[in-house]
């Protein structure tokens, strides 16, 4: 005979499956990338450097899969799901403008060289066999995006964030480690109202580091051992990182990372 038929689910079962929601997940999106790179070289007898400059744009509307990465907000990454252009802004990891600048530089002292081409002995060991080495890096900052909140969970955006409202010249005011943009051109949208500012309105701090080494060769038979003193942001120069984008907090528009200063290395290396 047939099996019975499965038992009839009580009745709060059935509003609780009435009451039940899905959610799906759209990971599509579109993006855009133009830019420009130059670079110039040299090679000479003692000295090899290189210099290359890149200018880019980068657009998306999500820049990580869905709710997952800087600058992502929402169930889909999106803020608002039936509006995907509103977040169609500059990319999380867009960089405008970039200039790395590097160099090997032989020193001319020593035999054979410029300087003391006749040196031996002691004299070579000292003056001869030293190295300079440095990479400069000078780049723009990363976009920031001005968070509000998602007031009474409203517009369920499901991370609770919202945009901020624009209501002054974002481009006056600032440039401070206290702050670091006009936080007075931000206000908190209403109860159930998208923010209209748009992703990465703003750009963090940029970078500008010196890194430097000076190297001594001494020349063993088959072998070289090598001294090295290197120096990371040679020059202590401050590198801020993350500033506070949360327009509701009392540290809003303050630096409050920074890498780190400078660092100085000894290493000994022994070549064969």
């Amino acid at each position: 005979p047939p099996p019975p038929p499965p038992p009839t689910p009580p009745r709060w079962y059935r509003r609780r499956q009435r009451q039940m929601c899905i959610r799906d997940s759209d990971w599509s999106g579109w993006s855009d990338y133009h830019a420009l790179n130059a670079t110039v070289t040299h090679r000479g007898r003692g000295l090899v450097a290189t210099a290359a400059y890149t200018w880019g744009k980068s657009t998306d509307s999500k820049s990580a899969a869905a709710g997952i990465g800087f600058n992502q907000i929402g169930w889909q990454g999106l803020l608002d799901n039936h509006d995907p252009a509103r977040d169609h802004g500059l990319s999380s990891f867009d960089v405008a403008h970039r200039f790395v600048a590097s160099f090997v530089w032989n020193l001319p002292f020593g035999r054979g060289e410029r300087w003391g081409p006749d040196a031996s002995g002691l004299k070579q060991a000292i003056i001869g066999g030293w190295q300079l080495n440095g990479i400069w890096l000078w780049q723009s900052g990363l976009p920031m995006t001005i968070w509000a909140l998602d007031l009474g969970g409203a517009l369920d955006t499901g991370s609770g964030l919202n945009r901020a409202n624009v209501v002054g010249d974002v481009r006056t005011g600032g440039g401070t480690v206290e702050e670091w943009f006009n936080t007075a051109a931000f206000a908190q949208p209403a109860l159930g109202e998208y923010g209209n500012s748009s992703r990465g309105i703003l750009r963090g701090p940029g970078i500008n580091n010196l890194d430097l080494g000076l190297f001594k060769n001494f020349v063993i038979g088959p072998t070289t051992l090598q001294l090295r003193v290197e120096a990371f942001n040679a020059l202590n120069h401050p590198q801020y990182l993350l500033v506070s984008t949360f327009s509701w907090v009392p540290n809003f528009g303050v630096v409050t990372v920074a890498r780190e200063a400078r660092i100085v290395q000894l290493g000994v290396k022994l070549l064969w």
